[in-house]
């Protein structure tokens, strides 16, 4: 399976799953991307890490930098909540792999910014601007993130805004 494809699975798997943060919530949380509704100073997304975490981060990791999850199994990744959540059981922010750690993170915070200044709501311009090698999905746009290799930031669109942000490790094995 392709890293599109892979990548695909893991955004349904993360948005839609009942125990993450599932289309309930991110229409919950959606903010119409306007720059009024970027309240507060920026929060850097990226490249590597977000909201005190890294992506590769183990279980015990995650736990010590404030994060919320369980101990995933072999055959399947767990949730993660990010430590600003406070543990909101009804929030899932990522996955974590037994294999690699962390692998997915994912926001609709409209501060979370990527260093190229891309966040919730900025312009579909702005984004392919951004991130001229994008390729698109069926529901969403991945790019590599620009001096990591290995990693790769995801978006979607609403309204012709960015609706939400994900970076993940390319070698995630969450959605198999």
């Amino acid at each position: 399976m392709n890293r599109i494809a892979i990548s695909a699975l893991a955004t349904v798997a993360v948005l839609g799953s009942s125990a993450g943060i599932g289309v309930a919530w991110a229409e919950s949380h959606h903010h119409d991307g306007s720059h009024a509704d970027r309240h507060g100073a920026a929060v850097a997304f990226g490249p590597t890490s977000y909201d005190g975490l890294r992506l590769g981060m183990d279980v015990q990791e995650i736990r010590a930098a404030g994060g919320t999850t369980r101990e995933p199994r072999p055959e399947v990744c767990a949730t993660v909540t990010l430590p600003s959540h406070g543990g909101d059981k009804h929030a899932s922010d990522g996955l974590v792999s037994k294999k690699i750690g962390l692998a997915y993170v994912v926001t609709t915070d409209p501060r979370a910014a990527t260093p190229e200044g891309i966040h919730v709501g900025s312009t579909r311009a702005e984004a392919e601007a951004a991130y001229p090698h994008a390729e698109k999905a069926p529901d969403f746009w991945i790019a590599p993130v620009p001096g990591h290799r290995g990693v790769s930031y995801m978006w979607g669109y609403r309204h012709g805004r960015v609706s939400g942000l994900s970076m993940e490790l390319d070698a995630q094995d969450c959605a198999g």
